[in-house]
């Protein structure tokens, strides 16, 4: 076996030693001069071709870096206004408005740090990135839930609204353009309808539209001896009626409002906001109102063949004083009740009145006009009348069986509201027409059999009956009207009437004039009435002081 010579082995030791003293020389001088690179490098600047939101900062130390880049959290904020559509009010939000900030520092610091963090190969990867293609840092706009949920509290609690339910105000003789109720002076009414004047009604009194008028079957109108058709009185159109609108409750939901504000300032991307609602809707709607307070029937009669000025004046002052009457569900109204004693101090005028057959002058004479056209209204509205009284006389301003007398201390009219809900009774004079007129409002008629119905009557006249007289009263110088009768003559105060009788029928009908059905309503007579002849002289021989004998 041959040995290598020793000489070689040490050749290679001193060999290997050289390397390693070279490579040890080259790393060295390698970390001399990154440590010298990178002593440039990190000096407390930013790199060159560092930026903020493309302001350079190269070169720049902390302070330097925040003045020069001062301005951009402002420009960055006010760029932004956020809109929010709360059910068409639209309410702009500044970033102020809403708590917005921005990472502004936090961005200077990190860009003032690219290149000083990371190994030695990341930081001259970093420098060389700087250098060569340049590196912005970009500042961002921050959100917080709770700061944005308490900017749009406020509105929430302002347009927040529970539901307002309809309402309606009562307005008897009409009410202006501008919502004023109209309020006449009632005693300047009464006398110009007992002239038979104008009433001159404010031009601006609100009128209901010809398309939104009640069907021509609500009206009906007797003058003095027969229907007119098609009849509807002159101020039919003044709406009685004043509602306000119900409106809606709402609520918002800003914390849906909320997360779509911090989503777009997530994304940098704005746009209008429509904030979700929900709506609570009102108990009770105009539509529910109207319902109930629509025109059920309206009764005109004509008193042009008993037209006088203080017939006119009773009529009159009676008519304002049931305008504006309210029976509420269960109640029983009683004209003479409401209206009060009539008598001269009380402001009633003297007309005819029927007394033993006759006609005298009384204190409110021509009032059963009212009475009788009342008690039409009410039957064709389906009112209970727990008390009427026919006249001892038919009466012709009124059909034959419809009338209904009343008299201060006697009869009287009494009418019961069998409803749910109150109705209103509107009354009105046409002076120059010579009619008056009677309004019922309120709800619907329904019939069991038919439904929603329209009322109507007829009558049957039953002809004339029995034999009546003619009682004489002697010794009598003036009659019960005040007529005075010259000594030796004569006056017939009462004509002898023969007894009548009437037979009255209800008719159903459906709104366009469809006769449903009908059935019997009443039945009266009018007993046989004796007449009053009164003589100023002495009773003949053997006759009493006051005697009945068969009439001529």
């Amino acid at each position: 076996m041959t040995r290598e010579p020793k000489t070689a082995t040490r050749d290679d030791k001193n060999r290997k030693k050289i390397l390693i003293i070279i490579i040890c020389i080259l790393a060295a001088a390698l970390v001399v001069t990154a440590m010298l690179f990178l002593g440039q490098v990190y000096n407390g600047l930013a790199l060159e071709g560092v930026s903020v939101q493309g302001v350079a900062i190269g070169e720049m130390d902390m302070d330097q870096a925040l003045a020069a880049t001062s301005k951009i959290p402002q420009q960055k904020l006010s760029e932004i206004k956020i809109s929010v559509d709360f059910d068409g009010e639209t309410h702009t939000f500044t970033a102020e408005d809403l708590g917005l900030t921005t990472d502004y520092k936090d961005v200077v610091e990190k860009a003032l740090n690219f290149g000083n963090t990371g190994n030695l190969f990341e930081r001259l990867s970093d420098a060389n990135t700087a250098k060569e293609q340049g590196k912005d840092f970009k500042v961002t706009v921050k959100s917080d839930r709770g700061a944005i949920l308490a900017a749009l509290l406020p509105i929430k609690e302002k347009l927040n609204s529970k539901p307002v339910d309809a309402t309606f105000a009562f307005a008897p003789r009409g009410y202006l353009q501008d919502g004023t109720i109209y309020q006449p002076d009632e005693q300047e009414m009464i006398e110009k309808s007992a002239g038979r004047e104008n009433l001159g009604l404010p031009e601006d009194l609100v009128r209901i539209p010809d398309d939104q008028m009640p069907g021509i079957l609500r009206y009906d109108y007797w003058q003095n001896d027969h229907y007119v058709d098609d009849y509807i009185p002159v101020d039919a159109n003044i709406a009685r009626f004043k509602y306000t609108d119900e409106v809606a409750g709402s609520t918002f939901n800003i914390e849906s409002v909320s997360d779509t504000i911090v989503s777009q300032v997530e994304s940098g991307v704005y746009a209008t906001i429509k904030a979700p609602v929900e709506y609570a809707q009102p108990a009770v709607t105009v539509d529910d109102l109207k319902k109930n307070t629509q025109l059920v029937a309206s009764f005109t009669s004509s008193y042009s063949r008993h037209e006088g000025y203080n017939r006119n004046w009773n009529v009159a002052k009676l008519s304002g004083l049931i305008n504006s009457v309210v029976i509420e569900p269960g109640e029983e109204w009683s004209i003479n009740k409401h209206t009060g004693a009539r008598t001269l101090s009380s402001g009633w005028l003297e007309a005819a009145g029927i007394v033993n057959g006759g006609y005298v002058p009384e204190a409110g004479g021509g009032v059963c006009q009212l009475s009788s056209t009342t008690y039409n209204a009410a039957i064709r509205a389906a009112l209970d009348i727990t008390d009427s009284t026919h006249h001892s006389i038919s009466s012709d301003y009124i059909p034959l069986g419809f009338d209904a007398t009343i008299s201060t201390g006697g009869p009287d009219l009494k009418i019961k509201n069998p409803y749910d809900t109150p109705v209103y009774i509107v009354s009105y004079v046409n002076p120059e027409e010579t009619n008056v007129t009677v309004e019922v409002y309120g709800p619907p008629v329904v019939n069991e059999t038919y439904g929603e119905v329209i009322l109507d009557f007829t009558s049957t006249d039953g002809g004339s009956y029995g034999t009546p007289g003619m009682q004489i009263v002697y010794n009598t110088p003036a009659s019960p009207d005040g007529k005075p009768i010259a000594p030796g003559a004569s006056y017939v105060y009462a004509q002898a009437r023969q007894g009548r009788s009437v037979k009255t029928f209800i008719h159903y009908l459906s709104a366009d004039g469809t006769e449903l059905g009908s059935e019997d309503f009443h039945s009266y007579k009018w007993a046989p009435i004796n007449g009053i002849t009164y003589v100023n002289g002495p009773p003949p021989p053997g006759t009493p002081a006051a005697t009945t004998v068969p009439a001529a």
